[in-house]
């Protein structure tokens, strides 16, 4: 689906929610859903450890996971999320493009804006401007990865 997916809509961005450690998963299966995760190329993956929910099923389900490896194989997946979030949105690097600006981080309207390509990949516009660009559609040059790792950087746009 994923292939089909590309194949259809260029530039496709496709991301996922994983919980990890849910109760009866075992160290093969983990590794087949990190090979899994890997194989689709997710441009973003939220990552969350299992947590029981009294009067939930799967608070009394056998085979509970315990913590420290639900922790580890959360950093496992965290990283391998770092790594196909950087190869993504080097991709897109030197396109132009629409920006749906949503606001500014921090307490400081004058710090960087931030938004979001057509294909939900985020943006930060370089600090410096008063002008309040929340709820705008702009065109911008994707220009380089933030320091973050997690948004492209746009310094100059219209």
């Amino acid at each position: 689906l994923a292939s089909e997916a590309r194949a259809r809509v260029p530039g496709i961005n496709l991301t996922t929610d994983i919980i990890v450690g849910f109760p009866g998963e075992t160290d093969t299966e983990w590794r087949q859903t990190l090979d899994f995760v890997d194989s689709i190329g997710f441009g973003q993956v939220h990552t969350f450890a299992y947590s029981p929910r009294p009067g939930t099923k799967a608070a009394s389900l056998p085979d509970q996971v315990p913590a420290e490896i639900k922790k580890a194989r959360s950093q496992e997946m965290q990283d391998l999320a770092r790594r196909m979030t950087a190869e993504t949105l080097a991709r897109y690097l030197g396109q132009r493009t629409n920006i749906l600006m949503e606001g500014h981080r921090g307490r400081d309207p004058d710090g960087d804006k931030f938004g979001y390509t057509p294909h939900y990949l985020p943006v930060r516009l370089a600090s410096g401007s008063a002008m309040d660009f929340t709820n705008r559609l702009i065109q911008g040059e994707l220009e380089a990865i933030h320091p973050d790792g997690k948004h492209l950087l746009v310094t100059t746009w219209s």
